[in-house]
């Protein structure tokens, strides 16, 4: 089971009105060490690949899961490179976009962040 199983018709319909999408290729980077945290985004197809300033892949991210949720919510800065490891979508949402789903979707965001919480939790 995925992280995305908590969200009913109603919420995908909220959350449709406040994401991004973006198709990405194997090898393309999504995210570069030490930008900014600007989005926080999950897996819908595909799978995703953290590397460390090395080069050595140090995680995986498949369909369900959660990514870039830590330096998101902390403010700070992007502690790996993401790239595709296999082709695929991310849903993406900025923190302006976050903010506007909670003034119009309170209980929509609050499910939400708890998936971008448990998320976190599972990778500990």
């Amino acid at each position: 089971a995925t992280l995305l199983g908590v969200f009913t018709l109603e919420d995908l319909t909220n959350l449709s009105h406040h994401l991004h999408f973006f198709d990405y290729e194997e090898g393309e980077v999504v995210m570069q060490q030490g930008e900014d945290a600007t989005w926080v985004g999950i897996v819908l197809r595909g799978e995703l690949e953290a590397a460390g300033a090395d080069g050595r892949v140090v995680g995986s991210m498949g369909a369900g899961k959660v990514v870039g949720e830590i330096a998101f919510f902390t403010g700070g800065k992007r502690l790996a490179d993401v790239r595709g490891a296999k082709s695929g979508v991310l849903a993406f949402i900025m923190m302006p976009n976050l903010e506007a789903l909670f003034d119009s979707c309170a209980h929509t965001a609050v499910k939400l962040i708890r998936v971008f919480g448990a998320s976190s939790v599972y990778q500990l």
